[in-house]
């Protein structure tokens, strides 16, 4: 038999340390599953949100399009098509899409790798799948951005259809 030294004690918790992560990291796996991979309660989540993005950013624009009403209205004196008016107000909630889709992805993974630190401890830093990181932002990203353009598609009709002496009567 091996004599116990307090390197082997080391190594050993060292070991049943490692053991113990690997377990709680299966027993979180357990329940996956949905188009997320997170579960199906995680999916009514995500849809939720999205819709509030949707309904926030529809919003804000609808507020930028009353807010603007004298700009929309000289435009369209100056000759601006419906189109031009419409490709503004949509390539605006693109932009900020763009912004809130980068902010928010940075932001959701910094704090989820956070999370992972306490029961994992140094095996976070050592299992982190950043290539499968660095894609999970670009599509959230370019989730952003398609439904911030989704968002804008009606206040920029509302926008474009805007009669310019009324406009101008308005404010």
């Amino acid at each position: 038999a091996e004599a116990v030294t307090a390197d082997r004690l080391l190594e050993l918790a060292k070991l049943q340390a490692e053991t113990a992560s690997l377990i709680r990291a299966e027993r979180m796996t357990l329940t996956t599953g949905g188009f997320t991979g997170s579960g199906e309660r995680m999916d009514w989540l995500v849809i939720a949100s999205m819709l509030v993005c949707v309904v926030g950013i529809s919003n804000s624009m609808l507020m930028s399009v009353t807010e603007r009403f004298r700009e929309i209205a000289t435009l369209k004196c100056l000759g601006a098509l419906d189109g031009f008016i419409m490709l503004m107000f949509v390539l605006e909630a693109a932009f900020l899409g763009i912004v809130g889709g980068v902010v928010g992805a940075v932001l959701g993974t910094l704090l989820g790798i956070a999370r992972l630190i306490p029961p994992f401890g140094s095996l976070v830093g050592a299992s982190l799948p950043v290539g499968q990181l660095v894609a999970a932002i670009a599509i959230s990203t370019m989730l952003g951005v398609i439904l911030a353009a989704i968002a804008a598609v009606y206040p920029s009709l509302k926008a474009a259809r805007l009669a310019p002496m009324e406009a101008m009567r308005i404010q």
